[in-house]
């Protein structure tokens, strides 16, 4: 079951919706209330220590909320109010006192930390021989996990290592990057942000800079960097992102 928490794919989806795969207990809530409120019930997920329950209101104010714990539905589902939920807090070491914000409904903020940093914890355990998860899939998954802790922390400690990889992603670096995600940040680290793309852009044009052309013929460039294409006689999607001149 461990290997459910930190598979990789288990954090996204895209993946997790389109398997047959056990998943982790943040997936399954995520499915849960999304179906939940559909129906509409009013569930929520709770920012509970050790594995995420959800939340459900009761329209009936005689009836007490429930909690579910979706991932150990197989052995108890509904978790006691008075009972069951106190007990869990105090053995994660929780104290009667900030029991509150554990067990209320929670907002999307903190779910999306927390899946990140679920997403860097199971990038640090990934075994070296995985054959199933490709580099592109881990740097995409880091990318991504370091921009949801920068925004929503402004923890400058992170920015160096976004800025390690600014080369795994070179589209993003002018208008994502330095022109829409830097002005979010503290000055500071707004600044070691966009000096990291200038270098990174920098780089990048000192490799595309020095060409010769094929043909003698001057003829203007029709598609641009970025542009997502399909292609001709084998129908597969692609990226422009540089040009072989």
């Amino acid at each position: 079951m461990l290997e459910n928490f930190h598979h990789l794919f288990n954090h996204f989806p895209h993946r997790f919706l389109s398997t047959h795969r056990k998943t982790n207990p943040l997936s399954l809530v995520y499915i849960f209330v999304a179906i939940a409120r559909r129906l509409g019930i009013a569930a929520s997920p709770t920012d509970f220590p050790h594995r995420v329950m959800a939340h459900v209101s009761s329209p009936n104010p005689d009836i007490s909320d429930m909690y579910i714990d979706v991932y150990g539905s197989s052995t108890k589902t509904v978790l006691s109010a008075s009972e069951d939920i106190p007990r869990l807090l105090l053995q994660a070491g929780i104290t009667p006192a900030s029991m509150l914000r554990y067990i209320a409904p929670s907002t999307a903020a903190p779910m999306l930390l927390r899946a990140a940093r679920n997403i860097l914890s199971s990038l640090r355990m990934l075994p070296h021989n995985a054959t199933d998860i490709s580099e592109g899939d881990c740097q995409a998954a880091m990318y991504a996990s370091y921009c949801v802790n920068i925004l929503l922390t402004g923890d400058n400690q992170v920015i160096p290592h976004l800025v390690n990889h600014l080369s795994d992603f070179p589209l993003d670096l002018g208008p994502v990057l330095h022109d829409t995600f830097a002005p979010l940040l503290q000055a500071r680290s707004a600044q070691v942000l966009m000096d990291g793309c200038k270098e990174a852009i920098a780089a990048e044009e000192a490799v595309v800079n020095p060409f010769h052309r094929r043909s003698g013929t001057s003829r203007h460039v029709k598609y641009f960097v970025g542009m997502v294409f399909e292609h001709a006689r084998q129908g597969y999607l692609g990226c422009i992102r540089g040009w072989e001149v």
